[in-house]
Parts: structure tokens; sequence; C-alpha cells
């Protein structure tokens, strides 16, 4: 069981996203959707992938010190980072519903991203 946990965490969840991408990324193409946003779904993906992998890890196992990047690149670079991307999406964001729905989520995944590093900063520096 102790190495059943590391390899579901690390192996098979990140398998899973990166499937569902891959599916998503097909069915836009199999509806000729023009300029497909790739990449505003490839950074939720991985962003939202981040925060599970972060939160089952404190769950389930252990925390480590590759956690503890994790987190950091997820409150403090993810915010910045994402908003760069919605900007670049932003123009595009009446094309489809697959660029609509992927404008919407960028948003919304930066404003809980920043109250979660705002959260984070008052309680451990302030």
């Amino acid at each position: 069981m102790h190495t059943i946990i590391p390899v579901i965490l690390y192996l098979i969840f990140p398998l899973a996203g990166l499937t569902g991408l891959c599916r998503l990324v097909q069915l836009m193409r199999r509806e000729q959707i023009t300029d497909p946003p790739v990449l505003a779904y490839a950074w939720l993906f991985f962003c939202v992938g981040g925060w599970l992998l972060v939160g089952l890890t404190k769950t389930l196992w252990y925390w480590s010190g590759m956690a503890t990047l994790g987190l950091f690149f997820l409150i403090f670079a993810s915010p910045s980072l994402t908003l760069m991307l919605l900007l670049i999406q932003g123009n595009r964001a009446n094309q489809s519903v697959y660029h609509r729905f992927g404008f919407w989520a960028t948003l919304v995944y930066l404003g809980v991203s920043s109250m979660v590093a705002g959260v984070f900063l008052l309680k451990y520096w302030l």
C-alpha cells in the first residue's frame, strides 16, 4: 500500500489529465474550431491538476520539498502567468463556445488562485 499511493498520485492522475486534454483538443479539431484555445486549456489542466496533486499529497501521503515548491509555484507564479494568458485570450473569447468557456474558466481560476495567495500571505507572513 505504501508504494501504490505515489504511483496513483504522480502517474495515474497526471496521465488522466493529459488524456482528458488530448480528448478535448481532438473534439475541438473534429468540430473544426478556428484557432482552438489549446494553450488556455493546457494551462488550466496543468494548474488545476497541480492543486489536485498538492491537496492529495497532503491528504494521502506525506509532505515533501517538491510539494512545497509546487505549492509556491501555484500561489505566486501561477496567477501572474494566468493573467498574461487571460489578456492574450481576451480578444478571442467570442470565437466559439470553447474560447468563451476557456476565457471564463481562466478568469475564475485567476480569481480563486489570487484569493488563495492572499490568504496564504496574510496567514503566514503578516
